[in-house]
């Protein structure tokens, strides 16, 4: 199952995925860095494929001989959801 990495609502994705192609919801680029399943925040430069190459803005579409995108149970979802709203709380400013 795949979902978009800005609005988080579940796509219906058809493969090989265009650079152009974009999130129905939010319109949010979709051949992105944040919906590939080797982006990491704590690798080095953000990939944990070594040979890739380096993508400054991970928000904007790429061609990237390694992007695949980022599968996810709906569980994983609803519960990575759950977290984000409970920060959110958190720090929400009155």
């Amino acid at each position: 199952m795949y979902f978009c990495y800005n609005c988080r609502k579940k796509l219906d994705i058809n493969f090989p995925l265009d650079k152009t192609a974009v999130c129905p919801e939010c319109g949010a680029f979709l051949r992105v860095c944040l919906n590939c399943k080797f982006y990491s925040h704590f690798a080095p430069h953000e990939c944990k494929e070594p040979a890739a190459p380096i993508i400054p803005d991970k928000e904007k579409p790429n061609t990237c001989q390694f992007f695949e995108f980022m599968e996810q149970q709906e569980e994983e979802q609803e519960i990575k959801e759950k977290a984000i709203k409970e920060w959110e709380e958190l720090f929400k400013k009155n």
